[in-house]
């Protein structure tokens, strides 16, 4: 005689009850996943990258967003159950009746959201206007007279910015056959204190952890804007300028002393320019071993170069590497 297997076998309703909810989990999960990737992520992304460039119209828009929520969906709610209640009175009727007290309910609308938009307009004002109190009040603590004028200078240059008065930060690509050792994805053009430095990308996101008050230096100093506005280059930013420089100038090895101590450029002193340099035009002056020393503006044109006296200044000196032990003190 055969003895029964004590193992059930699963009924086929249950079987399919579990099979159907497995198909049920897997869809939900599905659906959930691309609504995150194709929504959630890029509404999020979207937001962040719109608070970064213009901080003011996405804080005001998000304040009257918030603030226009409830008049809308009192909106929707009074629509449907007055357009539903005359329905059920009567369709031609009821259809008249609801769109003549949509018309009502919109003009109500209208107003609401007028006075809403003043209300987010005055609530961004204050936020901002504590903000620049606040700042102001702790960088004239901190910097004294200097912190003040540190404090115009930054907020005229965010609200130019947000009001779209100056250019987009800049992304300068280097060269094919050049490439920083901190080079990711383009170096990004920052100001800070007046200071206009370049980044590499993976450093100012280093420089994230680290606190403004102790952050001495982020970068390579371009240069200074002067309390005018003007900018002045500055010698650390010799190796950018030597990578792009449509214009040179060599000079002889007779010659390299006097420039780096501050002299400008003789006739007897010029290895070799460029051809076709314009007059008043920058050059990046160099030594006969392609080392570059310093950057000015020529004299004279190469044309008129050929006509110059050996004592004649060539190129006018602007900043030259000696700056780093002469100016070692003052130089940032």
């Amino acid at each position: 005689m055969g003895s029964a297997s004590g193992r059930s076998t699963p009924h086929p309703v249950a079987q399919t009850l579990n099979t159907q909810f497995d198909e049920n989990v897997s869809f939900v999960r599905r659906y959930a996943g691309r609504v995150e990737k194709e929504i959630v992520s890029p509404a999020f992304q979207y937001g962040q990258s719109a608070f970064e460039n213009r901080p003011l119209s996405t804080l005001l828009l998000g304040i009257f967003l918030t603030l226009s929520v409830i008049p809308i969906l009192l909106f929707a709610l009074a629509v449907i159950c007055t357009t539903v209640s005359l329905i059920s009175v009567a369709v031609g009727a009821a259809l008249l009746a609801s769109f003549a007290i949509s018309l009502g309910f919109f003009s109500i609308l209208a107003t609401t959201l007028t006075g809403t938009i003043f209300v987010s307009l005055l609530l961004t004002l204050g936020i901002v206007g504590i903000f620049l109190l606040s700042k102001l009040l702790y960088l004239a603590w901190s910097d004294g007279p200097e912190g003040v004028h540190k404090w115009f200078y930054q907020t005229k240059q965010q609200f130019m910015h947000t009001f779209g008065y100056t250019r987009q930060k800049a992304v300068l690509q280097p060269s094919p056959d050049y490439t920083p050792q901190m080079h990711d994805s383009g170096i990004a053009f920052t100001i800070e204190s007046n200071h206009e430095s370049d980044d590499a990308k993976s450093s100012m996101r280093l420089g994230i952890s680290v606190a403004r008050p102790n952050l001495v230096s982020l970068g390579t100093c371009f240069g200074k804007f002067s309390k005018s506005g003007k900018f002045k280059l500055h010698i650390t930013a010799l190796d950018y300028l030597a990578q792009y420089a449509k214009y040179k100038v060599w000079i002889k090895p007779n010659g390299e002393m006097p420039f780096l101590y501050g002299n400008h450029v003789l006739k007897a002193h010029l290895g070799r320019i460029t051809e076709d340099t314009p007059e008043h035009q920058g050059v990046v002056v160099y030594s006969m071993n392609d080392i570059p020393l310093g950057f000015g503006v020529t004299a004279r044109s190469t044309v008129d170069t050929r006509k110059l006296d050996p004592t004649a200044i060539l190129v006018f000196h602007q900043a030259d590497v000696g700056e780093y032990l002469r100016d070692e003190d003052t130089l940032f």
